[in-house]
């Protein structure tokens, strides 16, 4: 399920337990980190730096990031 970071932290907080945030600098990392938290049903935060994203859009920054939420919103729906 795809929920904004807001929900996710203040879940955490009122049930104390930590969410982590990895720092993806590849698509098999990505892909690897994704197939983890659904196969557990974990929360995560996913970042990712400016040169990853244009590497994803082949140099377009935005065509990248785009790639990024859309893969993601493509995993969490699987779990739906």
């Amino acid at each position: 399920m795809y929920v904004n970071t807001k929900d996710i932290l203040e879940k955490a907080s009122k049930e104390y337990y930590a969410v982590p945030a990895f720092n993806i600098n590849n698509m098999e990392f990505f892909h690897a980190i994704l197939e983890g938290a659904l196969e557990k049903r974990a929360p995560l935060i996913i970042e990712t730096s400016e040169g990853a994203i244009k590497y994803a859009g082949n140099g377009d920054i935005f065509k990248g990031a785009r790639y990024f939420v859309e893969l993601v919103r493509l995993f969490a729906d699987s779990v739906d």
